[in-house]
């Protein structure tokens, strides 16, 4: 573990060029100014250490550090086999590639996850320091505070009713989805609602090959998400421990809420990407259950692998990257300070 992360923190923390924010936050920390004053508070301390200083590139080196940190700390403590959670953490789009896009909310996502560590050992004090940490790193993990009443009570679901309500949310979003009016309802609602707040300040990122639209991998996570609950249900059936089928119905009670939010809001791609993930993060945990279960691993592993290739072939477009494939290749690295 100790290996994986320094890998990790090397390939991320030295990164130069890789990501839609990398070169805006370049050009905040070299202007400085209101660009700096207008983010939050934690955020805002760091990118003025680093304006100070002239070390634009520790920026990187210091969220690539935390955000590594808190995952590989909340994988050790809490996953069944730390290595499979390592595995699911690079695979799935949403956690590593992710976070080396959305800087400041894949951290807060990343204190929120290791926040619940500390939930299940009713250790409250660090657990709220996380949670107001997330916070003060990025107004959007204002979401995190729905997961606080799942983590302390370990809230679960049987599969009957963690099934109704993701075949009623996908349903929903998908017809929602299919009538452009519609949608233009819905999204008009948002924008002028209080929530258009937690997401103002994000960039519209176009990773299809159209340019736009709600992306095709939450269609892959919805795979997971059926086979995962019933996995669920197996074990529970089998009665195969039941401390282990207790969290293990949880984690995939958690998942599934994401998932289901996910689709529920499709119909704006960045609320349902942020409101989601605190949810869906709990896929690191889930997957290490597959262990003996070879049917459901070879489905699950192939999902993610395919889902990890495809987010490095795909078309996208940013102003930053013009004549690019994505914002991840070609990868370069910057030791220079």
């Amino acid at each position: 573990m100790y290996l994986l992360f320094l890998i990790f923190f090397v390939f991320c923390g030295f990164r130069y060029g890789v990501g839609w924010d990398y070169f805006n936050y370049c050009e905040t920390l070299e202007l400085g100014g209101w660009r700096i004053e207008k983010s939050e508070f934690l955020i805002r301390q760091l990118e003025l250490f680093c304006d100070k200083h002239g070390f634009v590139q520790f920026f990187f080196v210091a969220t690539s550090f935390f955000t590594l940190l808190f995952y590989f700390w909340a994988i050790s403590k809490e996953s069944m086999n730390p290595g499979v959670s390592v595995f699911v953490f690079l695979t799935v789009p949403f956690l590593f590639f992710h976070s080396l896009t959305t800087i400041r909310f894949s951290l807060a996502v990343s204190m929120v996850f290791l926040a619940c560590h500390f939930a299940y050992k009713k250790q409250y004090i660090p657990y709220l320091a996380l949670l107001v940490a997330s916070v003060l790193t990025h107004q959007a993990a204002l979401f995190g505070v729905l997961t606080i009443p799942f983590v302390l009570k370990k809230i679960r679901f049987g599969f009957s009713l963690n099934m109704s309500i993701f075949i009623v949310c996908f349903v929903f979003g998908v017809v929602i989805g299919s009538f452009s009016f519609i949608s233009s309802v819905f999204n008009v609602l948002f924008d002028n609602s209080f929530l258009s707040e937690f997401v103002s300040d994000a960039e519209t990122y176009m990773t299809d090959k159209e340019g736009a639209g709600f992306s095709r991998t939450p269609y892959l996570y919805a795979i997971v998400n059926v086979v995962n609950l019933f996995t669920m249900k197996k074990k529970a059936k089998n009665n195969d421990g039941l401390e282990q089928n207790n969290m293990l119905e949880h984690y995939v009670t958690m998942f599934n809420i994401g998932c289901s939010m996910m689709f529920l809001f499709s119909f704006h791609g960045t609320f349902a990407s942020r409101l989601s993930q605190f949810f869906m993060v709990y896929i690191l945990l889930i997957v290490p259950y597959y262990k003996k279960l070879s049917v459901q691993q070879i489905i699950v592993y192939s999902v993610f692998l395919f889902a990890f290739f495809y987010q490095l072939t795909i078309m996208a477009y940013h102003p930053d990257f013009v004549g690019r494939l994505n914002c991840w290749l070609p990868y370069r690295m910057n030791l220079s300070f």
